[in-house]
């Protein structure tokens, strides 16, 4: 049977630069190689950074209705676009989920909204089962379709890069080891301030370290008082991203439970980072041999630094990691895999079917 295309509309607030945006415009990339049209309805913002061609309508309001288009399938993202995308009565509206927003300490006063948006009974898709299974634990099992599809990896722009010695005693080494943290110091989930912590412990100890961090946002007076990062950089598109990847030894990604996926720290997987992580649902799900990473416990900056100074004692250990990371990144996050997987619960879902 000839496969059906679809007409997918996105809705964002923002196009802006965003991780949560970029996956959105991956998903939105990887269904139109497959023959679908899809276009991207977002409030404000540019969507400029993105390195490929991606259809994007900015509207005054994201429910209104549509002139030149009509959408088989609408996608609500962020928990706010869940109402405008219920109003626009399509024949099927999903909701993407990225992650708990209703976990978070910075929406605590939003908490009671974000559950109700969760709870309408449309479909959702996740980028991962862990998540599946934190929806079903919050709210009532079977309120909702609920499929996972996975998540994408650019492993053209995230290619490996030379193996480089890790150790900060090798004779061979001229300059101090490179750490590359991620994230908003500002988010509770991404727990920066851990990373920072643990980096200072082994500063302490005489290692020679430099620290590269990146975010969406500038250095803020609170992280620039705790800890002055050596090399800081924000709203960088993807494209400048894998560069910095390159340039970095270690990826540390010391993330909370409630994160969603991380999307750097398997773009630094996908580049050869020996990487250090929390041992959380997200960065545990990419093989069950968890041997791409050195985990470590969850908002603990004294093992955090532990699992640091395990790859900075040990070349082998963060060869082993390196080949390792790339090899499980490279056989499980490919975009045709997501599409097929958003194609069948679109046509599923449209043709009044449950989950299978």
């Amino acid at each position: 049977m000839m496969k059906k295309s679809f007409n997918i509309c996105y809705l964002l607030e923002t196009a802006a630069l965003h991780g949560g945006v970029r996956i959105v415009f991956d998903q939105a990339r990887a269904l139109v190689a497959r023959g679908h049209r899809v276009m991207v309805r977002a409030v404000h913002g540019d969507h400029r950074w993105y390195p490929y061609p991606v259809e994007v309508s900015y509207v005054a309001d994201l429910g209104q209705p549509f002139t030149d288009f009509s959408p088989d399938v609408v996608v609500a993202t962020f928990w706010t676009t869940v109402s405008s995308a219920l109003v626009l009565e399509v024949p099927l509206t999903v909701h993407l989920c990225q992650g708990c927003e209703w976990e978070m300490p910075e929406y605590g006063d939003r908490k009671e909204a974000i559950e109700q948006a969760y709870a309408r009974p449309i479909p959702k898709i996740t980028i991962g089962p862990w998540l599946n299974e934190r929806l079903e634990g919050h709210f009532s099992h079977g309120l909702f379709p609920l499929e996972s599809v996975g998540q994408i990896v650019d492993t053209v722009l995230y290619r490996p890069r030379p193996p480089v010695s890790c150790a900060t005693g090798n004779d061979q080494r001229q300059s101090p080891c490179s750490i590359l943290v991620v994230g908003m110091f500002e988010a509770w989930v991404k727990g920066i301030a851990i990373a920072l912590e643990a980096v200072e412990m082994l500063r302490a100890e005489g290692f020679d370290l430099r620290v590269i961090r990146v975010s969406t946002l500038p250095l803020s007076p609170e992280e620039q008082e705790r800890f002055q990062p050596d090399i800081y950089h924000h709203c960088l598109t993807p494209t400048q991203m894998a560069e910095v990847y390159r340039q970095a030894d270690i990826f540390v990604t010391p993330s909370r439970s409630a994160e969603g996926f991380g999307l750097p720290f398997v773009e630094a997987l996908a580049t050869g980072l020996p990487t250090v992580a929390t041992a959380i649902p997200s960065h545990l799900s990419f093989d069950r041999k968890h041997d791409y990473a050195c985990f470590v416990p969850e908002g603990d900056p004294v093992a955090l630094a532990a699992g640091l100074r395990q790859l900075l004692d040990d070349d082998n250990r963060c060869l082993a990691l390196s080949r390792r990371a790339v090899e499980v990144v490279q056989n499980r996050f490919q975009a045709d895999v997501v599409a097929a997987r958003l194609e069948s619960c679109f046509q599923r879902w449209l043709n009044g079917q449950g989950n299978e």
